[in-house]
C-alpha cells in the first residue's frame, strides 16, 4: 500500500502512527527525500555521543536504502516520490512495476494547487490501469474535487462520509478588518496572553511570522515560532519544544506559538485560540483544527484577519500575502464573514468550499487542473515500454516538484567534519551534516554558490536559531528578502 501525504512533516507523523497501530514499525516504510533523517531523527538523543550518532546514522541509511528495495508492506511518501516511477529506465523502472495492483491511499490533497492536482490524477488514471486501487481522504472535499476523480478514473467511484452530525462545535468564527500584523491585533493577542491562554498566530509568509514573533514574544515566557527556513536541526528542536508545551494530552499551559502554514500539518497540538491571516478555505480549516482538538472545553474563537493582495516581485496577478492567488482567499472569506461571531458547524464546511469552486474562478480552476493533467500525461506517460530510460526529462520532473536546500557559510567547517565522521560510511556522514542544511526552492539556486567538494550549495545569510532564515546576502545577482515566497 502507498500511504501519500503532501508535507515531510505529516508522512513522519503518519509512519509513527501506522507503526503503532500495527504494532510493528518494521512494515512502514517512509518514502520521501529525506526518509534517511527521518530514521535517524527517530533514533538519536542530544545526549549521544560521536560513536552513538555514527551507529544511528549507519542505520538509517540501511532502513531507507530498505524502502528503496520495496521491503515493508505499507510505504508512507510524497506522491512525488511515486510519480517519479513514470521516468522508468533502469532507475525508475522497480517503482512503477511496484504500483501494479496497489492501493493507494492520497490523504490531504489540496485542491486549489491545480498543478500538482492535475498530475496526481493523470497518474492515478495510470495507477488504475496497472490494476490499482484508490482513495481519497479529506476533511475538506468540495465536490468539484470529487467529480475529477470520478471523470479521471473509469470504475465506479463511492464516497463514504463519516457521521459528524452529533459532533460537538469547538470553535467560534470571527473574522476582522484589519491585517495579522495591525498594532491593534498585537494588543489584541498580549491581551489574551496577559489572560493565560495559549495562542496560536498563523502568518502566510516569513516575515510576517518573524516580525509578529519579535513583537509578542515577550509577552509571555513560552513562545516558539516555526516556519520551514530553519536549519533541520534546529526546526526538530522547535518542534520538539512546541509538542512538550503544547501537545494533545499535555496540561493546559499558557503560551504563545507563531508559525506559518507548516503547522497545518504533523504536529498534534491544542490551544485556547487562533489568530490567522485568510488563506483558501481548505488551509483555514485545518489551521482551525489547532484550536480545541478534541472539544474538551466550549467553544474557542478562531479570528481571520483579510491579507494584503499585491503582485510578487515579478509582477503578474495579486497574491495574499505574495502566497495565495488571490480570488480563492477573496471568495472564502466572503463566505466566512456572512457567519462573523457563530458557532462553526463543521459540517457545513463543504457547502462553503463548494461555493467557491462553483465560482466563475472555481470553473476556471477546473479548466487549469485538465490541462496539467493532459500536459503531464502528454509529457510523461506516452511511453509504451517501461523499461526505456527517460533520464532526460529527469530535470524537468525536479523541477516540477523538487526544491534545494544549502548550509550557512559559518557552518561549512562543522558540515565538513560531520561528513567524515563515520568511517566507511560516506552516506551515513552525509546523513549526519545534513543537519545543518537549511530548505530552499528548486529555482533559488542562484542565490548560493555551489562547492562540488563537499556537494553542497553554500549561502551568506542572517540567521537565527529562533528566528530562522533571514536575509541572504551575495553572490546572486539578486536578493532575498525574508518573507518572500520561493
Amino acid at each position: 500500500m502507498f500511504y501519500t501525504l503532501p508535507y515531510l512533516a505529516s508522512i513522519n507523523a503518519m509512519a509513527v502512527r501506522l507503526g503503532d497501530l500495527l504494532s510493528d514499525d518494521s512494515l512502514v516504510g517512509v518514502m520521501h527525500s529525506r526518509a534517511a533523517s527521518f530514521h535517524l531523527a527517530t533514533a538519536i538523543r542530544p545526549e549521544d555521543g560521536e560513536d552513538q550518532q555514527a551507529t544511528a546514522a549507519r542505520k538509517a541509511v540501511a532502513r531507507a536504502a530498505a524502502t528503496r528495495l520495496f521491503a515493508e508492506t505499507v510505504r508512507v511518501g510524497t506522491p512525488y516520490q511515486i510519480l517519479r516511477g513514470v521516468l522508468a529506465g533502469p532507475v525508475h523502472s522497480a517503482t512503477l512495476i511496484d504500483a501494479a495492483n496497489s492501493v493507494f491511499v492520497l490523504d490531504e490533497l489540496h485542491a486549489y494547487d491545480a498543478r500538482r492536482l492535475g498530475y496526481i490524477l493523470a497518474m492515478a488514471h495510470l495507477w488504475e490501469q496497472l490494476g490499482g486501487r484508490i482513495a481519497v481522504l479529506s476533511a475538506t472535499l468540495p465536490d468539484a474535487l470529487a467529480r475529477l476523480f470520478r471523470t479521471a478514473l473509469d470504475a465506479e467511484a463511492h464516497l463514504v462520509e463519516a457521521g459528524t452530525a452529533a459532533a460537538p462545535r469547538r470553535h467560534r468564527l470571527i473574522v476582522r478588518d484589519r491585517h495579522l500584523t495591525d498594532p491593534a491585533t498585537m494588543e489584541e493577542i498580549t491581551a489574551r496572553l496577559g489572560e493565560g491562554e495559549s495562542v496560536l498566530v498563523v502568518a502566510n509568509n516569513v516575515a510576517d511570522a518573524q516580525y509578529l514573533y519579535a513583537e509578542l514574544s515577550s509577552a509571555t515566557p513560552t513562545s516558539c515560532l516555526l516556519h520551514s527556513r530553519f536549519r533541520r536541526m534546529d526546526r526538530a528542536e522547535v518542534e520538539r519544544e512546541i509538542g512538550e508545551h503544547f501537545g494533545l494530552g499535555r496540561p493546559r499551559r499558557p503560551g504563545l506559538v507563531v508559525a506559518t502554514q507548516v503547522v497545518e500539518v504533523s504536529l498534534n497540538v491544542d490551544f485556547d485560540r487562533l489568530f490567522t491571516s485568510a488563506a483558501p478555505l481548505e488551509a483555514l480549516l485545518q489551521r482551525f483544527g489547532r484550536v480545541n482538538r478534541i472539544a474538551a472545553r466550549p467553544p474557542c474563537d478562531v479570528i481571520v484577519h483579510p491579507p494584503a493582495y499585491a503582485p510578487r516581485r515579478t509582477g503578474g496577478q495579486d497574491y495574499a500575502d505574495g502566497v495565495y492567488p488571490r480570488l480563492p482567499v477573496e471568495l472564502g472569506l466572503r463566505v466566512l464573514a456572512r457567519h462573523h461571531g457563530r458557532e462553526v458547524d463543521e459540517t457545513e464546511a463543504r457547502a462553503w468550499l463548494n461555493e467557491v469552486y462553483d465560482s466563475e474562478w472555481g470553473r476556471a480552476w477546473h479548466d487549469e487542473v485538465m490541462s496539467h493533467a493532459t500536459d503531464f500525461a502528454d509529457a510523461f506517460l506516452a511511453f509504451t515500454h517501461p523499461f526505456d530510460s527517460r533520464e532526460e526529462l529527469a530535470e524537468r520532473f525536479d523541477a516540477l516538484f523538487d526544491g534545494t536546500e544549502a548550509i550557512l557559510a559559518e557552518d561549512r567547517d562543522a558540515y565538513e567534519a560531520a561528513l567524515h565522521q563515520v568511517p566507511g560510511s560516506r552516506a551515513a556522514g552525509r546523513l549526519l551534516a545534513d543537519r545543518y542544511l537549511i530548505p530552499m526552492p528548486y529555482w533559488a539556486a542562484p542565490l548560493s554558490r555551489w562547492e562540488k567538494r563537499l556537494g553542497v550549495r553554500i549561502i551568506e545569510a542572517d540567521y537565527s536559531p529562533r528566528l530562522g532564515l533571514g536575509r541572504i546576502h551575495g553572490p546572486a545577482r539578486e536578493t532575498y528578502q525574508a518573507g518572500e515566497i520561493l
